[in-house]
């Protein structure tokens, strides 16, 4: 396009001045066509198509369900984050910032050598029908895993605990009791969603600054959008 743009301007010079007018005027379209086309670029980040990424996104599949999932955190793999001022439900407020790409070529390199996509169970859905429920998802090097469970947001409520068979009321039961009580495959699961989530959260800046945005399906893909 750079070249193209030179072209159109090298040609001006031998014009006549009624053409080199109109053609001016085409030249400073396509210059600001290719402005905006480059800002639009930029403003639309995949998330689930992108090649390396860490998100953590909130998805309602509720007969009430407000529409697209509610963006929690995305660390795109140049180190662009944004994240929620809600880090159970997801959306408005969001801030941006950015991290250094070492740091989160750094997450990422160590998430593959600990084995995180060689365990196909990590993968398996803990959630019920018709539920909300929080989707962790990490993809590099042609890897994915998506963890998508709903123990965050139910029992974020308190009075509940997301066990291995369902959700079920705690009753007067300390939290930390029941789950204790679960079987050591489910209390394995936990604990590497635990050290994911923690992981992804310690990657972002201390301070970042609000922007404008929200996720939405663009061609069957999980999109940020700043506006």
């Amino acid at each position: 396009m750079a070249r193209r743009s030179a072209a159109l301007a090298a040609d001006l010079s031998v014009r006549p001045t009624s053409q080199r007018k109109e053609c001016g005027v085409a030249v400073t379209a396509l210059i600001l066509g290719i402005a905006v086309a480059a800002g639009a670029s930029q403003a639309q980040r995949p998330i689930t198509g992108a090649p390396e990424v860490l998100a953590v996104y909130a998805e309602d599949w509720g007969l009430d369900s407000a529409g697209q999932p509610g963006l929690i955190t995305a660390i795109w793999g140049d180190g662009y984050a944004v994240w929620s001022e809600h880090q159970v439900k997801g959306g408005g407020p969001f801030f941006h910032g950015q991290i250094s790409k070492e740091r989160v070529s750094l997450l990422l390199r160590r998430l593959q050598s600990d084995g995180l996509f060689a365990d196909a169970r990590l993968a398996y859905v803990n959630f019920g029908p018709d539920s909300r429920f929080t989707t962790m998802l990490v993809q590099t090097s042609g890897k994915t895993l998506k963890m998508q469970s709903w123990h965050e947001y139910a029992e974020a409520r308190g009075g509940l605990i997301a066990s291995s068979s369902g959700l079920e009321p705690l009753e007067g039961s300390a939290r930390l009791a029941a789950l204790k009580r679960q079987p050591a495959d489910y209390l394995y699961y936990r604990a590497v969603w635990a050290e994911l989530r923690a992981a992804i959260q310690g990657l972002l800046p201390a301070r970042g600054t609000a922007v404008s945005g929200d996720t939405r399906m663009l061609h069957g893909v999980l999109t940020w959008g700043e506006r």
